[in-house]
Order: structure tokens, then sequence, then C-alpha cells
């Protein structure tokens, strides 16, 4: 099944700064849990989506998706985050096995998962040291307690 956006989506085109970061990403992103096929996933790459969230599930439809994406020589041009809700000891093995499955070297974002108090210092050491290694280039963080990140942003 082929998979097409006909309608005038220009909008997908406009990039933004994503935060501090040095990354440009449309103003919306695709997600790897609904379970879309591969198709959508690159009909949307083609209208111009360039941010995928590839964490909670790890699906086929998305990984291969990507895999064509990059294998067509477009890595540059797609946004790619690595979520991970495993605690310090597995974060490593959780963000090598995701680069791994989808043939890259690095991932743009490493997102640590599900966090509704401040990460513990062995978490960030950990997810420090997998950014120090060249594995992702920017750390993020999701949770569903909104206090906190303004806390965390403060500091």
């Amino acid at each position: 099944m082929t998979h097409r956006i006909d309608a005038p989506y220009d909008w997908l085109q406009k990039r933004n700064q994503l935060g501090q970061t040095e990354l440009k990403v449309g103003r919306l992103g695709m997600g790897s849990s609904y379970m879309a096929p591969a198709g959508a996933f690159e009909a949307a790459f083609d209208a111009g989506c360039n941010l995928f969230y590839w964490g909670a599930l790890r699906t086929p439809q998305m990984t291969k998706a990507l895999r064509n994406i990059i294998a067509s020589g477009r890595r540059d041009q797609i946004v790619i985050a690595l979520q991970s809700y495993i605690r310090p000891r597995g974060l490593g093995w959780s963000v090598r096995r995701g680069l791994r499955r989808l043939g890259i070297d690095r991932a743009d974002i490493l997102l640590l998962g599900w966090h509704n108090r401040e990460p513990s210092p062995r978490i960030i050491d950990e997810a420090m040291a997998i950014k120090e290694k060249g594995l992702v280039r920017y750390l993020g963080i999701t949770g569903h307690h909104r206090p906190l990140f303004a806390d965390l942003a403060g500091d």
C-alpha cells in the first residue's frame, strides 16, 4: 500500500529551533507507538515532518521507515529521538540496541522517560556518559508531573 499526503501542508516544511539545541524541527513529530504502517511514516517525512520519536514502543513499522529514509541518504534531514524508561544499569544497553536496530551510530536526542521526580544522580551520570561517548547529541526528560519541569528549568 502506498501512502501519500496530497493536501498542501506547507506548515510541515517550516522549521524552528528545538529548545536550546541546534536542531531544527517542524511543528509536528511522529511517534512510534500508534502502529502506523511504514509507508505512513515515510509519507509524513516526504511531506516535511522531520522529528521522529522512537520511544515507548519501538515498532517494526517505524523501524522500517527510519531505516528506509536513512538508506536513501537523508539521515541529515531527520531528527531521531530515542526514549528509554530503563534506569541506570541498562540505559546504555537500551541506547546501543536502539542504534543497532536503526543502523546508525548516534541518535539526535535521548529522552529519559517518565520521570515524575528529579532523576537520580546515577541516571544523570549514565546519560551524560552516553552523550560523552557520542551515542546521542542531546539529552531530554519526559514525565507527567509538570511542576517538576519548571523546577528543573530553573536549575
